[in-house]
Order: structure tokens, then C-alpha cells, then sequence
């Protein structure tokens, strides 16, 4: 509980668990919190994988530090795409977008 996780749906947070009937709670598949941001109740079936983030996280980087503010080409299960980071320039007020593979993350 906590970790970022892809789904069939896209990224998100896995915030709770169901043992009854092994429903997986997920949120923010979307957006981190208010308008967009949402619960999904999953069956194990969909949850991929463990991902190094989610839309929203404050990320350490090979470049340095950012926000994530997108996910794209993520393939059929999320998990072969690559991070959108928003990153200060050094020095400067302005952001860059940078486009980052999962392992630079």
C-alpha cells in the first residue's frame, strides 16, 4: 500500500485492499487530487507492475529534481513508457518539460 503502480487503466497509487474479495483501492489514475482525481476498485488481474512514480510525485532525477506531470506511451499494461518532468532550470524561475525514461527516475 502506497507504491505507484501501472494498471490497465494507467497510473496511479494503491491505497487499500479488499482481502474478502481481493479487490486492489487505487487513486489518482488521473490527476493526484481534486477535480479528475479518483478511486478505482481493481481485481488483481489489471495491476502490472511497481512503477517508480505517478502524476504529481516530486522526483529525483539524473538531470535533478522535478514533477511529474505526465505518462505517455506506456504500451498495453503502463509499464514501457516514459515520465514527463516538469524541472527548474538551473539558476532561473522558468521550467522545462523533459521527457525521461523509467530508469532515470
Amino acid at each position: 500500500i502506497g507504491a505507484a503502480v501501472a494498471t490497465s487503466f494507467g497510473l496511479g497509487i494503491l491505497v487499500g485492499w479488499r482481502p474478502n474479495d481481493d479487490c486492489h483501492i487505487v487513486r489518482s489514475l488521473w490527476h493526484k487530487r481534486g477535480q479528475g482525481s479518483c478511486h478505482a476498485y481493481l481485481n488483481r488481474n489489471v495491476l502490472h507492475e511497481i512503477m517508480e512514480a505517478s502524476v504529481g510525485f516530486k522526483v529525483v532525477t539524473s538531470g535533478g529534481s522535478g514533477k511529474v506531470v505526465g505518462y505517455i506511451n506506456g504500451g498495453r499494461k503502463f509499464s514501457e513508457g516514459k515520465y514527463l518532468i516538469q524541472m527548474r532550470k538551473h539558476g532561473r524561475t522558468d521550467k522545462e518539460l523533459t521527457e525521461m525514461n523509467r530508469s532515470e527516475i
